[in-house]
């Protein structure tokens, strides 16, 4: 290789690397989103929180403890598989294990009028857990353990 093509890569080389240098200095980071916070909210303010309005992130309820999982906008964002549950009190939907997909779905097609039953009673706007079997309990503190893990809480259902 001739010194002068030797040189010309070398000029090339410390351009480049002088452009990342100059750009990495230049553009400084995005500041930290603010954290939201809700306080204290009524079921039916909590309905307004369902993913479609972009002025508010989505939020789901479990046993009066709000979180915000705008973090998780592929889940719970309009038409995702657990969009259902934004804007909801869902602690017994979570007890029953209704986040299956084929759970949340419009297909019921082939449920028995009792599985129909159950299932518009998980997804019901109260926090109603009367009836739950220790397993179903035990599943729901299981799921406050994750939520408590992933999702900052922002308020708490009150009335």
């Amino acid at each position: 290789m001739s010194p002068l093509l030797q040189a010309l890569i070398a000029v090339a080389v410390l351009a480049v690397v002088f452009l990342f240098v100059l750009r990495a200095r230049s553009s400084p980071a995005p500041p930290a989103p603010e954290k939201y916070q809700l306080g204290d909210v009524t079921v039916e303010t909590l309905r307004l929180y369902n993913g479609y309005d972009w002025s508010k992130p989505p939020l789901v309820a479990v046993k009066g403890k709000v979180y915000d999982v705008s973090n998780k906008y592929e889940l719970y964002g309009p038409g995702k598989p657990k969009n259902a549950y934004a804007g909801r009190e869902v602690a017994r939907a979570l007890a029953l294990d209704y986040l299956e997909e084929k759970d949340l779905g419009a297909d019921l097609e082939g449920l028995t009028p009792k599985q129909l039953q159950r299932l518009e009673e998980a997804v019901a706007d109260n926090d109603n857990l009367e009836g739950l079997a220790y397993a179903e309990m035990g599943n729901l503190r299981d799921w406050i353990g994750k939520f408590n893990y992933k999702y900052p809480i922002v308020g708490k259902v009150v009335g």
